[in-house]
């Protein structure tokens, strides 16, 4: 799902959000496009990939948890296609003091060339 602010701003690359929670991702997306920015929305990682193969986006919004791959995957496939200075930020409901400590071992392994 294509969104945009006004028509000056069609040319900018899109900020895309990843997530499976439609409703969050369309909370977001208002936010971002009142902010002046435009939008794009996908539900999972494969969706993610085949956008940005098409149109490099400007930043990535990435759910940890989605369906078939998980967020850590869909990072470090991006990484790989569009470098370090594609800027993602990871985004989660999930809380739980484990999969805190995994996101931070994970995030440094798949989404940090070189794992520095």
């Amino acid at each position: 799902m294509d969104q945009k602010p006004d028509a000056a701003h069609s040319d900018q690359p899109p900020i895309l959000i990843v997530d499976g929670d439609a409703d969050y991702s369309a909370a977001l997306a208002e936010t971002l496009l009142r902010a002046g920015y435009e939008v794009h929305c996908v539900s999972t990682g494969e969706e993610a990939v085949e956008f940005a193969r098409k149109r490099p986006p400007a930043a990535v919004i990435l759910d940890v948890v989605l369906p078939g791959a998980a967020g850590y995957e869909i990072c470090r496939e991006l990484r790989d296609e569009h470098g370090e200075g594609l800027p993602i930020v990871f985004a989660t409901g999930e809380r739980t003091e484990p999969e805190i400590k995994c996101y931070e071992d994970r995030e440094r392994d798949c989404c940090r060339d070189g794992g520095d």
